[in-house]
């Protein structure tokens, strides 16, 4: 690389040093050793971080193409990606890095100048700065100022098709790639509305990257595109970014890192709460119309400018890498003769550009964006309208007081930072220690507890005798009349479980499916009487209890004080325990996860229009316990007495202090 009054004579100029750039400086290298090449990159250090999925095929065409195939390197990689095409894109840029600088003895190394290539200075850094190359070339984007400059500002062709939220963080640990159990990760987007997928990393330096898309609105992302880029992303550690977040979203990314953290557990790994974080972009198709020209310096020579990647062709759903890779191999197949020879015949060199560009341009980038296209209405716009069309039928039962189930996310997390001698890392986690186990959703697929299956059958005859909580709501009424359908469900479900647990010779889950399946079937066979007498018989019953004991609050479900006791219990042994020690991080997560459990009741009851006498108390009651990360017994205790101590009757005249404020609950 000769310097000549404060000139670089170089004969190939790459702007940008993503793994585009890199991957065209190596091969040509590869070929011929005594090119002068000159990379500018704006960043000196990796600005993205996230997983996406390589396709090994375009690896294994530039390795052909380059005479590599054993390449000490790329043959690894190569094997690997065959295993699992999953990768940081860091370290893909590391590795094409390396392999740019590489230089075979005798020979100038390729160089990296790190500095930004502008609108301002592209003509004095870049043309005239390099009089002597034979190429530049543009890897710098689909925001590309190669492209803007020497081929126009209408030379970007953008074909919106939808908008991505990305969840990205570290496993500390190995982590597997099992779609986060997957059919309970489809059963809660389906709960949700939502459509999303997972991309799990390469293990590296003690963690595990991964990533979750799922789509979003464009309204979604008009919202947010300013508060949450990849540069500057929400980080769902802090509450005040977090609440930016839609409801909707924020509940399902809460639900989403529940179902981490219990295979994270399973693989004795643990979520870096630090490192999730939150940001959205579009997922477009963005195309150059030109891709090749030729441009005159003012001493009269000229030089070819091409672009590539992302400059030429930007793709969503990590198809843009895939199509930058094979783009790539293509190209230096194509371009060999002219490589080996230092692109000497200037009219042969450009013969063969403008043949590639009509490739590429009429062939190429159209078969691509319409792969797009076909993406995006066969796996994004189906899937989300049969998603939103099982969340109206799921209904209000999904819904969750989202506020609660983050502190109780914080709270984990909180935990998990504790000394090791605190925690307790059982194979698999619980949310709420105090259940048996944890809260069934309708035709969840994991395991559910053959005593629930019988609760709930029992509960089918029971409910003709118990009294509506409330007569200000048609809750009760709708889920009679679902009941055929509820049955439906467990009946399938049962069916696939028995099937499952059959060839699978796994006796738990066969006695499930048996279990569901019975239950379905006296579901399904109790439905004329559910909705014949059910109403007349919990009808007497509820102006029975009304007499003598008044409407039915909140405070009086026996759920909530079976809770309330259990509370007050937690809170003695951690009375107790702090006589003799600091009480262990587990015992503050354990009286925390009871107040969420007995606040997600609770907030059931609202939403249900069920009358209660502490609505303002409970409010001020939790977010108190909540506030630290450490609980206060006596804020716990007073949150656990509003339930466990029951309020004064006042029969027929007591009405809610939310009613007197004009409340509706």
């Amino acid at each position: 690389m000769i310097s000549w009054r404060g000139v670089v004579m170089v004969d190939v100029v790459i702007v940008g040093a993503g793994p585009i750039g890199l991957a065209h400086a190596w091969a040509m290298k590869k070929l011929n050793p005594d090119l002068s090449i000159v990379i500018y990159e704006k960043y000196t250090e990796y600005q993205r971080k996230h997983t996406l999925s390589m396709q090994w095929q375009h690896l294994d065409s530039l390795m052909k193409a380059t005479g590599t195939e054993e390449h000490p390197t790329l043959k690894p990689l190569l094997a690997r990606l065959k295993k699992d095409p999953h990768i940081r894109t860091s370290e893909l840029e590391k590795i094409f890095k390396e392999l740019a600088l590489e230089c075979e003895e005798g020979c100038e190394p390729t160089r990296i100048i790190h500095e930004a290539i502008t609108p301002e200075n592209i003509e004095e850094k870049i043309l005239e700065g390099h009089p002597e190359a034979k190429l530049i070339l543009g890897a710098d984007g689909t925001h590309s100022v190669v492209s803007k400059h020497f081929f126009g500002e209408d030379n970007q062709v953008k074909e919106e098709f939808d908008y991505v939220l990305q969840l990205r963080y570290e496993v500390n640990g190995s982590h597997k790639n099992e779609e986060v159990a997957a059919v309970n990760f489809y059963q809660n987007m389906a709960r949700g509305g939502m459509i999303a997928s997972e991309y799990v990393g390469h293990f590296a330096k003690g963690q595990t990257p991964v990533t979750m898309q799922m789509m979003i609105s464009k309204e979604v992302f008009d919202r947010l595109k300013s508060i949450a880029t990849s540069q500057k992303p929400i980080h769902l550690k802090n509450n005040e970014q977090a609440k930016n977040l839609p409801q909707d979203i924020r509940s399902f990314l809460t639900r989403y890192l529940e179902l981490k953290i219990e295979k994270c557990h399973e693989d004795s790994s643990l979520i870096d709460w630090n490192s999730v974080r939150v940001s959205v972009n579009e997922a477009p198709a963005t195309y150059a119309k030109q891709i090749s020209t030729q441009v005159a310096r003012k001493d009269g020579s000229k030089v070819h400018v091409k672009l590539a990647g992302d400059a030429q062709l930007g793709l969503s759903y990590f198809k843009g890498l895939n199509a930058g890779n094979e783009a790539t191999a293509i190209f230096i197949e194509q371009m060999k003769k002219h490589i080996d020879n230092g692109f000497a015949n200037e009219e042969q060199f450009e013969l063969s550009l403008n043949q590639y560009q009509t490739w590429f341009t009429e062939v190429y980038a159209p078969k691509k964006v319409h792969e797009v296209s076909q993406y995006s209405r066969r796996n994004i716009r189906a899937p989300m309208r049969i998603m939103e069309a099982v969340q109206k039928v799921k209904g209000i039962s999904w819904m969750d007081d989202i506020d609660s189930s983050e502190e109780l996310l914080n709270a984990y997390f909180n935990l998990q930072q504790a000394p090791a001698h605190q925690v307790s890392r059982e194979k698999q986690w619980r949310k709420y220690p105090h259940r048996s186990y944890d809260p069934v959703g309708l035709g969840d697929w994991k395991y559910i507890p053959l005593t629930h299956h019988f609760k709930k059958t029992v509960k089918l005859f029971t409910d003709f005798f118990r009294p509506y909580k409330t007569s200000a709501s048609w809750h009760p009424f709708k889920q009679d009349l679902r009941q055929p359908l509820v049955g439906l469900l467990n009946v399938g479900s049962g069916l696939l479980k028995t099937l499952v647990g059959l060839l699978s010779l796994n006796p738990w889950r066969f006695l499930d499916g048996i279990f569901s399946l019975v239950r379905g079937a006296i579901e399904i066979a109790t439905t004329p009487l559910t909705w014949l007498l059910k109403p007349i018989t919990r009808g007497i019953t509820t102006l029975i209890y009304k007499g003598f004991w008044g409407p039915k609050k909140i405070e009086d479900n026996t759920g909530m004080r079976q809770l309330a006791n259990l509370g007050i219990k937690a809170v003695d042994e951690f009375d107790r325990e702090s006589l003799d020690h600091q009480p262990s991080a587990q015992s503050s997560y354990n009286i925390i996860a009871i107040c969420h459990d007995m606040h997600r009741k609770y907030m059931k009851g609202i939403r249900h229009q069920q009358m209660t006498d502490v609505a303002m108390d409970e409010h001020a009651a939790y977010k108190q316990v909540i506030a630290e990360p450490v609980v206060d017994p006596i804020t716990a205790r007073q949150y656990f007495s509003l339930f466990h101590n029951k309020p004064e009757n006042k029969g027929n005249k007591a009405q809610a202090p939310a009613e007197k404020e004009g409340l509706s609950i």
